[in-house]
C-alpha cells in the first residue's frame, strides 16, 4: 500500500494495516504467520484504563471503604501490569529474540527506534500540556523555587505529572530489555531478570515492614526526591520481561475454561494479599500476586474471539487518551466542585475523559486538517 492510500484510509476512519490491532498477525519462531483476534485485549484496555481512573478519584470511599478498597487497591491494580504485557508483547512479537542475541538485523534496530521514538514523542507533548498543572500546584503549595526546579528538571525520568511515570518507565525499560538481548542469552535473562525484579519489588512492595539505617536512608531518598523510581522500575521491567517471553511464544486456542479458573484463583490470591497488607498496616493491594493475575488475564483475553466492529479499532487509542487526558479533569472538576461528593466526581471526570478522548480520535481519523492529533496517542 502507498504512503498516499494509507494516508487516506486513516482520514476516512479506516485503520491502515500497521495499524490495526482487530487481526494481529502472530508468528512462532520458525513457523508461519498464524492470524490472531485481539479485539478483546482492546476492549479490556478501554475497561482497564477506566479503573486507572477509580484509582485516582476513588470513587465509593465516602459509601463503604472496605468497598472502595476492593475496586482501587486489588481490581484495578491489575491494570497497569497488564499495559506493561501488551505493550511488550505487540512490540517483541515482530521480533526473533534468538536471533537478536546472535545477530542484530537491521529492520530489528528500525523496528525500535520506530517504537521509541513514538513513545518519547508522545511522552514530551503530554509532559509539556501537563507544565500547566506542574506550575499551578506549584502556585498551591507555595514551595521554594530551588525545590520546584528540581521538580521539574527530574520529570523527564519520573514524569511532570504523577501518572507520566508509565511512558518513562516504558521507554527505559524497553530499552534495557532490548539492549540485554543482544549480549545476554535469552534463557539467562529470563530467569536472572524475574528473579532481581522479584526481590527488588519485594524490598519496594514490602519496604514498610523492613527497617534499618541504610535501607530507610534509601527508600526515603528514593520515595521522597524520585517518586519511587526504583520500585516503578522493577514493576516495569518485571512486566515487560514477561510480555516478552510471552511473544516468543504462539497464543494458541487454549481451554479458555481452565484459563479462567487460573485467573480466578490468581485473583483470589490478589484478594488475600492485600487484605492481609491492610490488615498490617499497609492499605495498598499491591504485591506479587499481581504477575500471574495480570498474565492469565492477557493469555485469557488473547483466546477470546470477538468479531470485528466499526467500534473496537478505536478502543485501544482511546484507552491511552482516557488514561493520559483523566488528571486534567480531575483538577478541573476539584476546581469547579470543591470534589465533595467522590463518586459524582469520577462518573464526571470518566464521562468527560471518555468524551473529549473519542472526539479526540474521531477528529484525527475522518477530517485530514485534524491528522496531527494522532501525536497525541
Amino acid at each position: 500500500m502507498t504512503e498516499a492510500k494509507k494516508r487516506g484510509r486513516l482520514i476516512r476512519g479506516q485503520p491502515s494495516t500497521s495499524d490495526r490491532s482487530t487481526t494481529e498477525h502472530l508468528a512462532a519462531v520458525g513457523t508461519t504467520v498464524a492470524v490472531k483476534n485481539f479485539n478483546a485485549v482492546d476492549v479490556a484496555r478501554f475497561v482497564l484504563a477506566i479503573f486507572i481512573v477509580t484509582i485516582h478519584t476513588e470513587p465509593f470511599s465516602q459509601l463503604n471503604e472496605t468497598a472502595n478498597f476492593i475496586c482501587t487497591q486489588i481490581l484495578a491494580r491489575v491494570a497497569v501490569p497488564f499495559f506493561f504485557i501488551a505493550a511488550s508483547y505487540f512490540f517483541f512479537r515482530k521480533i526473533d529474540i534468538r536471533q537478536l542475541h546472535q545477530h542484530r538485523s537491521d529492520a530489528d534496530g528500525r523496528h525500535l527506534k520506530k517504537y521509541i521514538v513514538r513513545v518519547v514523542k508522545l511522552y514530551g507533548i503530554w509532559s509539556a500540556l501537563y507544565l500547566i498543572l506542574f506550575f499551578y500546584d506549584w502556585s498551591q503549595k507555595g514551595e521554594s523555587l530551588a525545590t520546584n526546579l528540581f521538580y521539574l528538571f527530574r520529570g523527564p525520568f519520573v514524569g511532570i505529572y504523577y501518572h507520566l511515570w508509565f511512558l518513562s518507565a516504558l521507554i527505559l525499560v524497553i530499552l534495557a530489555v532490548y539492549a540485554a538481548l543482544r549480549y545476554v542469552n535469552p534463557k539467562l535473562l529470563w530467569t536472572s531478570g524475574l528473579i532481581l525484579c522479584g526481590l527488588a519489588l519485594l524490598f519496594a512492595l514490602y519496604s514498610t515492614f523492613v527497617h534499618g539505617g541504610a535501607w530507610d536512608v534509601l527508600t526515603d531518598l528514593d520515595n521522597r526526591y524520585l517518586e519511587n523510581m526504583a520500585g516503578h522500575l522493577a514493576f516495569g521491567l518485571l512486566f515487560v520481561i514477561l510480555g516478552a517471553i510471552l511473544s516468543q511464544h504462539r497464543i494458541v486456542p487454549r481451554n479458555k475454561t481452565i484459563l479462567s479458573l487460573l485467573f480466578a484463583a490468581a485473583m483470589a490470591a490478589m484478594f488475600l494479599g492485600a487484605f492481609w497488607l491492610r490488615k498490617d498496616g499497609l492499605n495498598r493491594g499491591v504485591d506479587l500476586t499481581m504477575a500471574p493475575a495480570a498474565v492469565l488475564l492477557f493469555l485469557l483475553l488473547a483466546n477470546i474471539h470477538l468479531k470485528d466492529s466499526a467500534f473496537i479499532p478505536y478502543f485501544r487509542n482511546t484507552s491511552l487518551l482516557i488514561y493520559l487526558i483523566h488528571p486534567l479533569f480531575i483538577v478541573l472538576i476539584a476546581t469547579l466542585t470543591g470534589w465533595k461528593d467522590n463518586l459524582k466526581a469520577f462518573l464526571i471526570v470518566t464521562a468527560c475523559s471518555i468524551l473529549f478522548s473519542a472526539i479526540l480520535v474521531l477528529l484525527s481519523r475522518k477530517h485530514r486538517r485534524f491528522h496531527f492529533l494522532t501525536h497525541l496517542y
